[in-house]
């Protein structure tokens, strides 16, 4: 490698002592310092360093994930900066800003930065074309031992093949298969055993897709230029390599936001590759689902009851709620909560399938969009089980904070305060309740009106995975 040049910041601690930074043996990798105690004028904290490359593309950086190491691969000049590696509370009071808030921003040149949480961060840019997107076959007509082969584990991202079963019970396992899918394995003990029912969990598709039918349609049009995840296509295939998967077992649940955006598009390509072929799916709609306008900073045009027709004409089933006894031991239940809240609709309906499980034995699991709030203090700090989560918003989530359905300081409507009092109240037949929305797996829990705890799985995205990504749902 060419000679390596940093332009060191000139800053010293009130005290005098300074960041270091150190070359090592190894050309272009250096060390730099790690402690907590460094304080800059504004209280001590631990300081990470970042370069830009020549040529504005990329970041380098060092962090408590790269054992703070700094990694440049390119010779040249760089000019070093530093930051607390997490935002922090200032002894003076005042919020300091780390690295979450120096990152890249997005622009029109550069609508996407990926972080490969090693060290790198990257320019993505826009898709000069659609993805081709293609159809896959169902592996549910494959035999017995195919099906097993391509389930098997080949690594773990978290948990292992000897894991307890609590560890199992609360979703703390996690491995990519044979197939390539990655499933985060889930085991719920039946309300009757004897039977072994498998459901898949999937939710965040975000299928982006604009076509000849949205030309006239000013709204897609102006979301289709502003909104670039998943542009052209490019995580469709995610999400129909894991329903092709998914149908190994005895039934699919998607839990939301399965459209990033309400365009013609998507909508055909849901239908011919979801609705069609698995006409046994249960599917419950998201906020993205039921919007035109996605990073437009406009609120839609049409009324929100013609948008929810536009759904209900390709839903497989009814839109606000729909519930299916799999296998005569699980009853599945798909609830629209994907705009905030429960619905007046839903109350009766869940009320009878909790009555339908208490007679005849069947363990309920309750599918949504959007996680619901626990009243236990340790989940006021949840962190995410994905060790491959780069985003710090998304790292830790507060499932206690009154802006969850159900907490204790929102202002509910009277059919939200019911459905969130009939799942607190039927802790014997509930066993599960799963939703999307955030993105990442989290594990955390409710108190029922008995005093047990009603375990709540928030799902990782769909989209996320090359080869589709699942929730394996085991009741026995």
């Amino acid at each position: 490698m060419d000679e390596i040049k940093l332009i060191l910041p000139q800053i010293k601690a009130p005290t005098g002592e300074a960041f270091e930074i150190t070359p090592t043996d190894e050309p272009g990798v250096f060390k730099t310092y790690s402690g907590s105690d460094l304080n800059f004028g504004h209280g001590t904290t631990t300081y990470i360093a970042y370069v830009y490359s020549n040529d504005g593309r990329r970041m380098f950086y060092s962090d408590s994930r790269t054992n703070f190491t700094l990694t440049i691969p390119e010779p040249g000049e760089y000019k070093v900066h530093i930051c607390a590696e997490k935002d922090y509370i200032a002894h003076n009071g005042k919020y300091i800003l780390g690295f979450s808030g120096i990152k890249p921003k997005k622009t029109d040149a550069v609508p996407e930065w990926s972080d490969d949480m090693a060290g790198t961060i990257s320019a993505a840019w826009r898709p000069t074309k659609e993805t081709k997107v293609v159809f896959p076959e169902s592996m549910r007509k494959l035999s017995a031992e195919e099906k097993a082969k391509l389930e098997t584990p080949v690594e773990y991202q978290y948990g292992s093949a000897d894991s307890t079963e609590e560890d199992f019970k609360k979703g703390l396992v996690s491995y990519k298969t044979v197939a390539g899918t990655r499933v985060r394995e889930i085991h719920i003990d039946a309300v009757t055993p004897g039977k072994k029912t498998v459901v898949a969990g999937l939710c965040d598709m975000h299928i982006n897709y604009v076509n000849e039918e949205d030309e006239n349609d000013a709204e897609i049009q102006y979301t289709n230029k502003t909104r670039y995840w998943g542009y052209g296509n490019s995580l469709t295939q995610r999400a129909l390599y894991g329903m092709a998967f998914a149908d190994i077992y005895d039934q699919c649940v998607i839990a939301g936001d399965i459209l990033d955006y309400m365009s013609m598009g998507a909508t055909r390509m849901v239908i011919d590759g979801i609705v069609k072929p698995y006409p046994n799916v249960l599917m419950t709609p998201g906020g993205h689902d039921i919007t035109k306008n996605m990073e437009t900073g406009f609120k839609d045009a049409l009324p929100v009851e013609e948008r929810r027709a536009h759904l209900q004409s390709f839903w497989p089933h009814d839109l606000f709620y729909a519930s299916k006894v799999v296998n005569d031991s699980v009853l599945c239940v798909a609830i629209d909560n994907g705009s905030g809240k429960y619905l007046d609709c839903q109350v009766e309906k869940l009320k009878a399938d909790v009555e339908l499980a208490r007679k005849n034995g069947y363990t309920l699991l309750m599918f949504q969009h959007e996680p619901i709030a626990t009243d236990i203090e340790k989940y006021e700090s949840t962190s995410c089980l994905d060790t491959n989560c780069s985003d710090p918003v998304k790292q830790n989530f507060n499932f206690r904070a009154s802006n969850n359905i159900g907490g204790a300081d929102r202002v509910e409507t009277e059919a939200t305060k019911q459905i969130f009092e009939i799942i607190r109240s039927s802790a014997d037949v509930i066993k599960g309740v799963f939703s999307g929305h955030r993105h990442y797996n989290f594990y955390y829990e409710i108190t029922a009106d008995d005093g047990s705890l009603i375990p709540q799985y928030v799902m990782r995205a769909s989209a996320y995975e090359e080869y589709g990504n699942i929730a394996k749902i085991v009741v026995e």
